[in-house]
């Protein structure tokens, strides 16, 4: 223990001294400033965006019930403002919800989906969820990509590292000094693992302190940082244990950072750019345009419907709003329209499910091929961890059809039994709240197959090391 202590404190000298190292500290600590800066504006134009929306549905909530509360019945306008906001139709349009996705306290550590997936959407009866494709507005954007410190962990963090470690062994054979270590009772093994010691606790650390300015900035997220950590470690982990294998192999530094860089190459472009282009064999064919074109025709056709054919439709979906007056066919029938919204809704929803289904495949595939790409799975984790994964916005949509379907409950009884709204029934007016996606088990499960492929790597070098000895 104490030579291995030995040589932690030899080679953190030697660190202090080589002519890279406080250049990529600087490097990696100016950027990593930069990328903070940047996922904090992202996060905080979405907050301030958020925090208008419900500023003002609170003051419309508010002055919706203070004017019905105080209308005066015994004068003409009073009674004008009762009618009409005690009627559902208006109520429901006046107080259209906003079904908001908050960003989450580390969000802005790893933007993920949050710059191209909607993150409000207003809802009403006659509402309905068609998945289409965001468009980023600024160009730039789209050729640059988001900054953000899990893009410099996944992507930058492995040339930084092979920046100080492609020589961590080869250095001391170049210079004649490594039978003189093993003269000494330094074991290879010893000697290479205790480097890359080193090396993960400065970049492990590093990327810490960056990370735990988020919970100042935010004011808030300190339980968070701990599966953010174990994602960390993990992936560092990974990294300096491939370093180690191709340094067992005893070549000269030319070798080990050539086989590097290739290993970087391979790990975060070429397998990516190969499970992309699989998946995109499957692409969604329907573009948003013939969607909206689908739901003009259905809105047209279904409008010349037979009301009384209609209402059977509804009916045959909704029993339980059945009764005497059932088929009024008025052409302002509440019930009518409430019939008309849902088959359109209904309709539309049998059109896109094929495409449904091409996205739920393609989520599925995405995810099995996580176990063939590391960098992508670890980047996948982070974006677990900030609620910014494509898993979080799925979870995000369906809530937005559960609540759709809550608000229409609690309405249609308005329509169907023709009652009216009195100032008490706005304060039990459904309201959408979020729930996050508990990201342990993936956390845990992910952090496993990292350490997993580490610990098979770091059997490969022992069994080099040896084979070296032996010879």
């Amino acid at each position: 223990m104490s030579r291995f202590i030995t040589i932690l404190r030899f080679e953190w000298k030697w660190l202090l001294r080589y002519r890279l190292f406080f250049p990529v500290v600087l490097l990696l600590t100016v950027t990593g400033i930069a990328a903070l800066y940047y996922g904090h504006t992202v996060v905080q134009e979405r907050k301030n965006t958020l925090e208008d929306i419900y500023t003002n549905d609170t003051h419309r909530f508010d002055s919706l019930v203070n004017r019905f509360a105080t209308a005066d019945t015994a004068t003409a306008e009073g009674k004008s403002i009762y009618r009409q906001l005690s009627h559902p139709a208006v109520v429901q349009f006046q107080l259209k919800p906003a079904a908001v996705l908050p960003p989450a306290p580390l969000a802005m550590l790893s933007l993920g989906m949050s710059d191209v997936a909607g993150y409000y959407h207003r809802l009403e009866v006659n509402w309905s969820y068609l998945h289409s494709e965001e468009k980023i507005n600024n160009p730039l954007k789209l050729l640059t990509g988001n900054i953000d410190l899990s893009f410099l962990l996944v992507y930058i963090f492995p040339l930084l590292l092979i920046g100080v470690s492609y020589n961590i062994v080869s250095r001391e054979e170049e210079h004649g000094t490594f039978s003189l270590l093993l003269m000494q009772g330094a074991k290879p093994l010893v000697l290479l693992l205790a480097r890359m010691l080193i090396r993960w606790m400065l970049f492990f650390l590093l990327f810490m302190l960056l990370a735990s300015a988020v919970p100042i900035i935010q004011g808030g997220g300190w339980y968070e940082l701990l599966p953010w950590g174990v994602v960390t470690a993990a992936y560092i982990f990974f990294w300096c244990m491939l370093i180690c294998l191709i340094a067992a192999f005893r070549k000269s530094s030319g070798f080990n950072i050539a086989a590097m860089i290739t290993a970087w190459i391979l790990l975060l472009i070429l397998l990516p750019a190969f499970f992309r282009l699989k998946a995109d064999d499957r692409k969604v064919t329907t573009q948003t345009a013939t969607i909206a074109a689908e739901q003009r025709e259905q809105e047209w056709a279904l409008w010349d419907m037979p009301r009384k054919a209609l209402l059977d439709s509804f009916y045959a979906h909704y029993p339980r709003y059945r009764d005497a007056g059932a088929y009024d066919t008025s052409a302002a029938s509440s019930r009518r329209l409430m019939a008309y919204y849902d088959m359109v809704t209904r309709k539309m929803d049998r059109f896109v499910a094929k495409d449904e289904s091409i996205r739920k495949q393609q989520h599925e595939e995405m995810v099995t091929g996580y176990y063939y790409c590391p960098a992508v799975y670890t980047q996948s984790l982070l974006n677990q961890v900030a609620h910014t994964d494509v898993a979080d916005y799925s979870h995000y949509e369906n809530e937005i059809k559960d609540f759709h379907q809550e608000w229409k409950s609690y309405f249609f009884p308005f329509f169907f039994s023709h009652k009216v709204f009195a100032p008490a029934d706005y304060a039990s007016i459904p309201v959408f709240h979020h729930t996050s996606l508990s990201i342990y088990s993936s956390i845990l499960r992910g952090t496993f197959y990292l350490l997993s492929l580490s610990v098979i790597l770091g059997v490969a070098a022992l069994y080099l090391l040896n084979k070296h000895d032996h010879h």
